[in-house]
C-alpha cells in the first residue's frame, strides 16, 4: 500500500452502481483497471456484511441486484475474492468493527430492527481505518438523535457520516479524489 494514500470502504449501493448499473467492466475497462489496482493495494476495502448483502439469493427477490443474476454472481465473486475486508486485517479489527457497527445499528430506528444491514458496519470500518465511505446514497441531512436516543429512520449513510465526522463520497467524488480523468 502507498504510504499516506487514502483508503476507502465501499458500500453495497456504490459497488452495485459501479459494477452493474453505471460503469460495467466490459465498457469501462480503464476505470476497472484502476479500481482493481486500488483493491490490490488494499486501499479499496469493504466489510463482510456488504459481501453478504450482495450474495445472490432466491430469498432476496426484493433486492434489485438479484434481477440481473449473472451480473450479481460476477459482482459477488469479484468482491469476495479481490477486495479485502477490514475484518480480515486482525482479530482486533473484527472486534472493533463488530462492536462499533452494532452500537451504531442499535442507535438507528431503521437499522436496529434488521439483522442484514451493512450500513453501520461500513461507517464503523471507515472510522476505524481513518478512511472514507463510498456510497450511492444521497441527501445528507442534518440529523440529530431523537429524544429516545435513536437516529431517525431518514438518517442514511451520508447523514450518519456527517454526524460522526467520517468522510463520505459518491462515486464521482471518489474518482475525483483519486484524480482519475477518463
Amino acid at each position: 500500500m502507498t504510504v499516506g494514500a487514502a483508503r476507502y470502504i465501499i458500500d453495497t449501493s456504490a459497488i452495485a452502481d459501479l459494477y452493474i448499473r453505471r460503469y460495467p467492466r466490459k465498457i469501462f475497462d480503464r476505470l476497472w483497471r484502476d479500481i482493481d489496482q486500488l483493491a490490490h493495494d488494499q486501499r479499496l476495502l469493504t466489510v463482510e456484511s456488504v459481501i453478504a448483502e450482495l450474495k445472490p439469493s432466491k430469498k432476496r427477490k426484493s433486492n434489485p441486484i438479484t434481477q440481473v443474476a449473472a451480473q450479481a454472481r460476477a459482482l459477488h465473486h469479484w468482491l469476495s475474492t479481490q477486495v479485502a475486508t477490514v475484518e480480515s486485517f486482525s482479530h482486533q479489527s473484527r472486534i472493533d468493527v463488530a462492536r462499533d457497527g452494532m452500537h451504531l445499528a442499535n442507535s438507528h430506528v431503521g437499522w436496529s430492527t434488521r439483522q442484514d444491514v451493512a450500513d453501520p458496519y461500513v461507517i464503523a470500518a471507515a472510522n476505524l481505518i481513518g478512511g472514507s465511505v463510498i456510497t450511492s446514497e444521497t441527501g445528507t441531512k442534518n440529523v440529530t438523535k431523537m429524544p429516545n436516543g435513536f437516529y431517525p429512520k431518514s438518517a442514511n449513510i451520508p447523514s450518519i457520516c456527517r454526524v460522526r465526522g467520517v468522510p463520505c463520497l459518491g462515486l464521482v467524488g471518489f474518482f475525483d479524489a483519486e484524480g482519475w480523468r477518463y
